[in-house]
C-alpha cells in the first residue's frame, strides 16, 4: 500500500529527529501533519503542518502550508499566556525559526478552541 504524502512526511521526521529530544510521535492526516514528543496522544500544545486556505495568505492563489508550532487550548486566555511566552524569548529561536515565521492567532476553530502558534506560510505558487 502506498503512503500518503503526509504518511511520508512522518516517516522523514522520525528519520531526521535527534534522539535526545526523546520519542517523536506524528498524526498524519489527508491535509497535514501533527508532531509532538513523548505522550500517546497529541497534547494541546504541538507541531501541526497544515494545508491551509490562501486567505491571509499573500503568496498563495490556491492554498498554503503553514509549519509551526500551535497552541490549541480550549481557552484563548491559555494560548495568549503561552504565545507571550514563546515571544519574550524570541532572540532565542529567531535566528533559527527566520525573519519570515509569524506569530498569530488563528481563525476560531468549529470546537470553540482557538489555535495560536509561531510558523511559516508558503505559497502555493505564483498568482
Amino acid at each position: 500500500m502506498e503512503l500518503s504524502l503526509f504518511e511520508e512526511v512522518a516517516e522523514a521526521i522520525r528519520g531526521l529527529v535527534p534522539p535526545d529530544l526523546g520519542e517523536v510521535r506524528c498524526q498524519a492526516r489527508r491535509y497535514g501533519i501533527k508532531v509532538w514528543f513523548g505522550a500517546a496522544r497529541a497534547p494541546r500544545e504541538h507541531y501541526e503542518a497544515p494545508v491551509i486556505s490562501s486567505a491571509g495568505v499573500d503568496e498563495a492563489s490556491v492554498l498554503a502550508l503553514e509549519v509551526g508550532f500551535h497552541a490549541e487550548h480550549p481557552q484563548a486566555e491559555d494560548n495568549d499566556r503561552i504565545m507571550a511566552r514563546l515571544l519574550a524569548s524570541e532572540k532565542r529561536w529567531r535566528n533559527v525559526v527566520g525573519k519570515e515565521a509569524v506569530a498569530r492567532r488563528a481563525v476560531p476553530r468549529p470546537s470553540g478552541s482557538v489555535a495560536t502558534g509561531v510558523g511559516d506560510m508558503a505559497g502555493s505558487g505564483p498568482r
